[in-house]
């Protein structure tokens, strides 16, 4: 992958709530990890729905996490 090459990932599913989640884990754990990972629910009846807003919720977490502590970070070194 050359560089300022930008990378998503599409995924479409059907009722597949039992695998959402370690599929999701797995494109994380990537070497090369997709710049968006975009998930397309294809009108779920079991609770797919739930999985994919507990897995956002998740990673607003981790992000709101890291900015905390690059925010902290940064207010550090600035005598904050």
């Amino acid at each position: 992958m050359s560089a300022g090459e930008t990378v998503a990932i599409v995924v479409v599913t059907f009722n597949r709530a039992d695998l959402l989640t370690g599929m999701l884990d797995g494109l994380a754990a990537l070497e090369h990890r997709p710049d968006a990972v975009i998930v397309v629910d294809n009108h779920s009846s079991d609770h797919t729905p739930q999985v994919l807003a507990d897995e956002q919720a998740r990673q607003q977490g981790a992000c709101r996490a890291a900015d905390g502590g690059r925010r902290a970070r940064v207010g550090d070194a600035h005598g904050r």
